[in-house]
């Protein structure tokens, strides 16, 4: 690996080390799959998945057609415009677990 130089085009590039999960689109028999697939991503990702404001908006962007409709409409009850914590309104996802649960009993 020592032996290129510098301005060598491959030097900078990363290798793909694991697929993004597959999108899920609300099929019963593909729940645990898609779970998962988002769990085994944040685990070798680990540094960049480290609080659901990274977890949950990740694994939902991966939703389509009834699971995505859900979702829109579901995650309304997360916006937080509290002014006790002296954070700009945004968004409070729950912990992965407890999305993956609400995802599992819902689909």
């Amino acid at each position: 690996m020592g032996d290129f130089n510098d301005d060598n085009p491959h030097v900078g590039v990363k290798p793909t080390l694991l697929k993004p999960p597959r999108v899920f689109k609300g099929e019963h028999d593909d729940i645990s799959r898609f779970l998962g697939d988002c769990q085994t991503y944040f685990e070798v990702f680990a540094t960049y998945f480290q609080l659901p404001s990274q977890t949950v908006p990740f694994a939902a962007s991966y939703l389509e057609g009834p699971a995505q409709k859900w979702w829109v409409h579901h995650r309304q009850q997360y916006w937080s415009n509290s002014l006790d914590d002296g954070l700009p309104p945004r968004f409070r996802y729950p912990r992965w677990g407890e999305f993956a649960r609400i995802l599992s009993n819902r689909f």
